[in-house]
């Protein structure tokens, strides 16, 4: 996988028919090993640091805590910072966005992202990623740092259908180096309660105005 993270898709062409015909894809061993431990251990870093804040919902002024519905911790990243594994994870979404580019034409030019931690009993609601006001985010993330994880760990993210929206149509186990990429304006999806301490990379690529992008620091180029 590491062509994948030097070049983009453009080694993997398959992936870009997948998630045209699906709209979303599950890659294992996404990153090279070395550069997910990394990520792992400045998560870690972070956390023990006291970084992490409590998850909020809504956008703006409409921001604020519900624990009823999402109850992770979080830490967002600029695409500025400075932090050598943090630094090759925008790269490499900086590649990835122009080969989606290339192939959808959606004009992906922003990655927000935050690393994110579930404790024990932490979970997120069926929910779609698209705000009600902004259909900036165009393709959601995930990327799992967890090792040897299990079926009876919990914390699967679950994708639902977004014609019947009971129905799942996949189910995803955290697991160490896994990536999941799903657009963001069809997919219903949750985190399932979880059993131990579940980390994670959550981003969305997006189509949003310049000068926001830059006042966010989640500029792509």
């Amino acid at each position: 996988m590491a062509l994948l993270m030097e070049t983009g898709f453009g080694d993997r062409p398959e992936l870009l028919d997948q998630l045209a015909a699906d709209g979303y894809l599950v890659i294992a061993d996404a990153l090279p090993r070395a550069l997910t431990e990394g990520l792992l251990q400045e998560w870690q870093r972070r956390y023990a640091a006291g970084a992490a804040a409590p998850a909020q919902i809504g956008k703006g002024a409409q921001k604020h805590e519900a624990q009823s519905i999402r109850s992770d911790r979080i830490h967002w990243l600029e695409a500025s910072d400075p932090q050598p594994d943090v630094a090759a994870w925008f790269a490499v979404m900086r590649s990835w966005s122009r080969a989606i580019n290339q192939s959808f034409f959606l004009s992906i030019n922003a990655f927000e992202c935050h690393f994110a931690c579930y404790e024990p009993g932490a979970f997120y609601q069926k929910h779609r990623d698209r705000f009600q006001k902004d259909n900036g985010r165009r393709l959601s993330l995930a990327f799992y740092l967890n090792r040897d994880w299990c079926s009876t760990d919990g914390g699967e993210l679950v994708l639902f259908d977004p014609e019947a929206e009971d129905r799942i149509l996949k189910t995803v186990l955290p697991t160490f180096g896994t990536l999941v990429i799903f657009d963001s304006q069809r997919f219903p999806h949750e985190v399932r309660p979880t059993r131990r301490q579940r980390l994670s990379l959550a981003g969305w690529l997006k189509s949003i105005p310049a000068h926001e992008a830059a006042l966010q620091g989640t500029v792509l180029d």
